[in-house]
This record gives C-alpha cells, structure tokens and sequence, in this order.
C-alpha cells in the first residue's frame, strides 16, 4: 500500500475524479490524460502519475518501457494480465529482456504461451501453482483459486541496487487495452530506498511460487522429456556424493545464477 501524506497529491486525484465524472467519455482528450504529472515536494521523491484512458497507451507505457530497456543491472515484475499482452510496449520490452544480460525475475498468474526459459536455461518466470498433492498438510488441501486472476500484483522495479532505480506501480495492468479502456493510474517514483523494499517484497513473493512450482513438479515427468523431475532434496558436498554442490551452479558464467549471486551478495 502506498499512503501519501500530501495535499498536492490528494488534490490531483480529486481533479482526476472530477474530470472523469463530469465527462467520462472525453476524459482521454483531457490535459490529466495526456501526460505525466510531477509533484515534488520537502523530504520524498519526485512522485510522477499518469492517469487512463489515453488517446495512445504510448503516453503511459513508453517510460515503462524505457527503464527496462535501460535497465543495467535488474529488473523485477509482475504483472497480472501479461500472458494476455500480445503486443504494445510493456511486451516489446520484455520480450527483449530475456535475451539480455541483465537479472530479471518475473510472476505471471498462468504461463500461456509465455517462454519460460532464458537461452542459458534458468527459469525467468515462475506462475501461480498450488501444492495439492506433494505437500503435507494444510497445504495439500489448500484452495486453488479457482478459474480466475490468482496473483493480481503489478509492478516492475529495475536497478533496485542502483541510484538510478526505478518502481513503477499503481492499479495499471500495464496492458495497452487497458490504458486504453480504463480508469487507472500509474505511479513512477524515483526512489532507492522504495525500490528496495518494493525488491524485497517481490522476491520473498517469487521464491515462495518458485517452491510451489518446483514442489508440484517433483517426481513427475516433464512434458515431452523422458526422465522425471527430481524429487526436493538436498544436494550434499560433491566429495560426498560425488555430484556437483549446489553453490556450484551460481559460479556458472553468464548464468542467471551467477548474476544471482553478484547482485544480492553485495
């Protein structure tokens, strides 16, 4: 959640609202829609809002894309309707993402026909999955989450670990339909300290998922592959059991491990 303690914030928003009550159907073509709003003020960042629908999604999801591309060191999604993206600039980024050499991790609620996999094989996103039948309880009978929209995050934090970093946010689903077609807002503040947290939180998110996804996999066979999944266990020293350690694949070069490891051990 995000609370702002701040007239000038609070009275943009009561523009934003007025605007799109007195005349929703040409709120696209007003100045609110038409822009970015910075709002500075004594002890925080820049805050920057952009409001939809827009003439163009351009307006909103341009920026979005600018940071990613210029992403050096990471960058950290979710974005709950992106399986559902089949083009715009939030895609267009991403999927130049997976072929740089940059650390991205990223939540998607269903995989779709999403790639899952960087060229160098480490996963990229993890999807909702829930333990129903590998797991004791409460978790084997834990709810599913039925049908719908399970994981309704939506943000992307790059370079958390820089002074350059970024977070963007809000109830955008970052999807040019929507920016289009609904009343939302984005958020971009320019802040380290809220892009770590906003790291921190999203990481703890990513792992959690990761374990589900991994723990529903284990001991099953990989479409199209012929041995199974190995099961969750722990990988003993290699002068034990004569197999690579664990540590050893985070010391693979140009892997997403290896980037893993430099980026969070700092």
């Amino acid at each position: 959640m995000l609370v702002f303690d701040d007239p000038s914030v609070a009275g943009l928003f009561g523009n934003v609202f007025d605007a799109a009550f007195e005349n929703s159907a040409g709120f696209a073509s007003e100045e609110l829609a038409t822009k970015w709003h910075t709002l500075q003020g004594p002890g925080r960042p820049p805050l920057h809002f952009c409001f939809s629908p827009h003439t163009s999604s351009d307006i909103s999801l341009n920026p979005v894309r600018g940071a990613i591309e210029q992403a050096s060191s990471s960058v950290l999604y979710a974005v709950a309707f992106l399986s559902q993206i089949k083009s715009g600039p939030t895609q267009e980024a991403f999927d130049r993402l997976i072929n740089r050499p940059v650390f991205s991790y990223g939540i998607t609620d269903k995989r779709g026909q999403l790639r899952l996999e960087k060229p160098d094989g480490s996963v990229r996103l993890v999807d909702f999955d829930y333990l129903a039948n590998n797991a004791p309880e409460p978790f084997k009978s834990e709810w599913s989450g039925g049908k719908g929209i399970n994981v309704h995050h939506k943000f992307v934090v790059t370079d958390f670990s820089l002074p350059t970093a970024k977070v963007f946010t809000g109830s955008s689903n970052l999807a040019p339909s929507g920016e289009k077609g609904n009343g939302d807002h984005l958020i971009l503040i320019e802040d380290r300290k809220v892009a770590v947290a906003y790291a921190i939180e999203a990481l703890r998110v990513f792992d959690h998922l990761h374990f589900r996804d991994r723990m529903k996999a284990a001991g099953t066979r990989p479409r199209g592959g012929k041995a199974k999944w190995d099961s969750l266990k722990l990988r003993t020293p290699r002068a034990i059991s004569g197999k690579p350690a664990w540590f050893e694949d985070y010391y693979v070069t140009g892997s997403q491990k290896e980037r893993d490891r430099l980026l969070f051990a700092r």
